[in-house]
């Protein structure tokens, strides 16, 4: 059985055959992703964060386009991986971006979410109701104070 780091790992790779979706890359982009979508343009900070070739080859590569995670402008069923790292209850209301990050993911598909400051119990409440399975879920913590609501999830959308 593939376990949750594997399929990070893989997805974390660009592969040319597979779109996959960051949402809100911010200043640190998923480097295996083939789209991204942010409310603002930090491409300019890819380079001290990733390094210069591999910031220039993932903007060469990738389609980059400014909007919200609330209306994401592609069809239904697009992406094999959804990336959002530190958006969705943040920049964006946590249930409408779920279910648009669910609505474009293709039945079968993944979704990892880093959710920070919005109460666990709600995400997994709205990922239920939205036919996505749970596969792991991981606390994270980026400083000496770890709140209880600040989390990893990988999910699947149900086929």
């Amino acid at each position: 059985m593939t376990t949750p780091r594997e399929i990070i790992r893989r997805m974390s790779t660009f592969d040319p055959e597979r779109r996959s979706l960051d949402i809100g890359p911010g200043d640190i982009p998923w480097q295996g992703s083939s789209d991204f979508i942010d409310i603002e343009d930090e491409r300019d900070n890819w380079p001290d964060t990733i390094g210069e070739e591999e910031a220039e080859e993932l903007i060469r590569k990738s389609n980059f386009i400014i909007g919200s995670a609330e209306d994401l402008p592609y069809e239904d069923n697009t992406f094999e991986f959804i990336n959002a790292n530190q958006v969705f209850g943040r920049y964006a209301d946590l249930e409408p971006s779920l279910r648009e990050a669910v609505r474009v993911t293709r039945p079968g598909g993944m979704l990892r979410i880093r959710i920070l400051g919005v109460d666990k119990r709600d995400t997994l409440k709205a990922f239920k109701r939205m036919n996505v399975r749970i596969i792991d879920i991981e606390r994270q913590g980026y400083n000496e104070k770890v709140s209880e609501d600040d989390f990893d999830i990988l999910a699947q959308k149900g086929r």
